[in-house]
Protein backbone atom coordinates (compact mmCIF):
# COMPACT_ATOMS: atom_id res chain seq x y z
CA UNK A 1 0.00 0.00 0.00
CA UNK A 2 1.38 3.37 -0.84
CA UNK A 3 -0.09 6.77 0.09
CA UNK A 4 -1.69 8.95 -2.77
CA UNK A 5 1.05 11.45 -1.42
CA UNK A 6 3.98 9.21 -1.81
CA UNK A 7 2.48 7.79 -5.25
CA UNK A 8 2.47 11.34 -6.92
CA UNK A 9 6.02 12.00 -5.86
CA UNK A 10 7.02 8.56 -7.32
CA UNK A 11 5.18 8.92 -10.54
CA UNK A 12 6.47 13.26 -10.46
CA UNK A 13 2.92 14.70 -10.64
CA UNK A 14 1.35 17.01 -8.36
CA UNK A 15 -0.90 15.22 -5.36
CA UNK A 16 -3.80 17.34 -6.56
CA UNK A 17 -3.56 15.26 -10.18
CA UNK A 18 -3.49 12.01 -8.14
CA UNK A 19 -6.64 12.54 -6.06
CA UNK A 20 -8.68 14.41 -8.61
CA UNK A 21 -7.56 10.60 -10.77
CA UNK A 22 -8.59 9.26 -7.56
CA UNK A 23 -12.37 10.85 -7.67
CA UNK A 24 -12.75 10.42 -11.39
CA UNK A 25 -12.22 6.70 -11.28
CA UNK A 26 -13.95 6.22 -8.07
CA UNK A 27 -16.33 3.74 -9.25
CA UNK A 28 -13.26 1.15 -10.76
CA UNK A 29 -10.96 2.33 -7.77
CA UNK A 30 -14.05 1.01 -5.19
CA UNK A 31 -12.65 -1.06 -2.59
CA UNK A 32 -8.54 -0.24 -3.15
CA UNK A 33 -8.58 3.16 -1.90
CA UNK A 34 -8.42 2.68 1.97
CA UNK A 35 -8.64 5.77 4.50
CA UNK A 36 -7.06 5.89 7.70
CA UNK A 37 -7.26 9.08 9.37
CA UNK A 38 -7.01 11.79 6.70
CA UNK A 39 -4.65 9.60 4.46
CA UNK A 40 -5.86 7.85 1.85
CA UNK A 41 -3.68 5.00 0.81
CA UNK A 42 -3.71 3.03 -2.64
CA UNK A 43 -3.42 -1.32 -3.01
CA UNK A 44 -1.47 -2.25 -5.76
CA UNK A 45 -4.60 -2.75 -7.69
CA UNK A 46 -5.37 0.74 -7.74
CA UNK A 47 -2.12 1.99 -8.79
CA UNK A 48 -2.44 -0.45 -11.48
CA UNK A 49 -5.76 0.97 -12.52
CA UNK A 50 -4.50 4.75 -12.21
CA UNK A 51 -0.94 3.63 -13.98
CA UNK A 52 -3.27 2.36 -17.15
CA UNK A 53 -5.63 5.73 -17.29
CA UNK A 54 -2.46 7.49 -17.08
CA UNK A 55 -0.63 5.57 -20.66
CA UNK A 56 -3.74 6.22 -22.01
CA UNK A 57 -3.55 9.64 -21.48
CA UNK A 58 0.04 10.63 -21.66
CA UNK A 59 0.94 14.30 -20.10
CA UNK A 60 3.33 15.91 -22.58
CA UNK A 61 6.17 18.46 -21.23
CA UNK A 62 7.15 20.85 -24.23
CA UNK A 63 10.25 22.12 -22.80
CA UNK A 64 11.18 25.45 -24.45
CA UNK A 65 14.93 26.63 -24.22
CA UNK A 66 13.40 30.22 -22.16
CA UNK A 67 16.97 31.95 -23.02
CA UNK A 68 17.16 31.11 -26.54
CA UNK A 69 13.88 32.64 -26.26
CA UNK A 70 14.56 35.70 -24.70
CA UNK A 71 17.23 36.34 -26.82
CA UNK A 72 15.14 36.09 -29.78
CA UNK A 73 12.45 38.55 -28.71
CA UNK A 74 15.42 40.78 -27.35
CA UNK A 75 17.01 41.19 -30.85
CA UNK A 76 13.43 41.41 -32.56
CA UNK A 77 12.77 44.49 -30.11
CA UNK A 78 16.04 46.00 -31.32
CA UNK A 79 15.06 45.71 -34.74
CA UNK A 80 11.61 47.43 -34.19
CA UNK A 81 13.34 49.81 -32.00
CA UNK A 82 15.74 50.84 -35.20
CA UNK A 83 12.62 50.69 -37.61
CA UNK A 84 10.98 53.55 -35.25
CA UNK A 85 14.07 55.83 -35.24
CA UNK A 86 13.95 55.34 -39.34
CA UNK A 87 10.11 56.28 -39.72
CA UNK A 88 10.38 59.07 -36.83
CA UNK A 89 13.21 60.41 -39.23
CA UNK A 90 11.26 60.11 -42.11
CA UNK A 91 8.17 61.80 -40.46
CA UNK A 92 10.01 64.86 -39.51
CA UNK A 93 11.69 65.20 -42.99
CA UNK A 94 7.94 65.36 -44.49
CA UNK A 95 7.04 67.55 -41.53
CA UNK A 96 9.76 70.07 -42.91
CA UNK A 97 8.78 69.46 -46.38
CA UNK A 98 5.36 70.04 -45.47
CA UNK A 99 5.92 73.34 -43.88
CA UNK A 100 8.09 74.23 -46.53
CA UNK A 101 5.40 73.45 -48.72
CA UNK A 102 2.85 75.84 -46.97
CA UNK A 103 5.24 78.39 -46.52
CA UNK A 104 5.51 78.49 -50.41
CA UNK A 105 2.04 78.47 -51.03
CA UNK A 106 1.37 81.55 -48.85
CA UNK A 107 3.61 83.56 -50.42
CA UNK A 108 2.27 82.20 -53.83
CA UNK A 109 -1.47 83.65 -52.83
CA UNK A 110 -0.57 87.16 -51.39
CA UNK A 111 -0.71 89.41 -53.68
CA UNK A 112 2.06 91.20 -55.86
CA UNK A 113 3.36 94.57 -54.36
CA UNK A 114 2.66 97.00 -57.38
CA UNK A 115 5.65 99.66 -56.45
CA UNK A 116 3.80 102.67 -56.52
CA UNK A 117 3.91 105.13 -59.52
CA UNK A 118 6.54 108.40 -58.97
CA UNK A 119 4.48 111.21 -58.59
CA UNK A 120 4.25 113.23 -60.96
CA UNK A 121 5.13 117.44 -60.42
CA UNK A 122 1.34 118.66 -60.01
CA UNK A 123 0.98 115.94 -57.47
CA UNK A 124 3.39 117.13 -55.12
CA UNK A 125 1.46 119.87 -53.79
CA UNK A 126 -1.46 117.91 -52.55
Amino acid sequence: MISIKDYAKEKGVSYEAIRQSVDRYKDELEGHVIKQGKTRYLDDVAAAILDSKRAGNPVVIVNEDKDERIAALEKENKALLQRVAALQDQLLQEKERVTLLQQEKIELLQPPEVPEEPKKWWQFWK
